[in-house]
């Protein structure tokens, strides 16, 4: 059986969907678990994460604009210009 490109579309955006969820949940537990707590590498691991997932289920979707690019590139530019706790921001 033969899927439509929109159900083929609709079924992958649901599986990213899924994935996004599962793998936040697997890094935060597995980053609490290791009794280090939530540090800025962390901050910027679900921020690519997020970001990447987010914006290929809206551009499955046909939702992507450029508004909601902006939104996702300005949270990529803040978690990685902002210097960790021990790290010194580049001059």
């Amino acid at each position: 059986m033969q899927l439509d490109a929109e159900a083929a579309r609709c079924a992958t955006a649901f599986i990213l969907s899924i994935a996004l969820g599962a793998s936040l949940a697997i890094a935060l537990c597995g980053r609490l678990k290791s009794g280090k707590g939530i540090g800025w590498q962390f901050v910027r691991f679900t921020t690519i994460l997020t970001s990447v997932m987010i914006a290929a289920i809206l551009a499955l979707t046909g939702a992507l604009s450029e508004g909601i690019v902006a939104i996702l590139a300005s949270a990529l530019a803040y978690a990685f210009g902002k210097a960790g706790d021990g790290e010194k921001p580049d001059a």
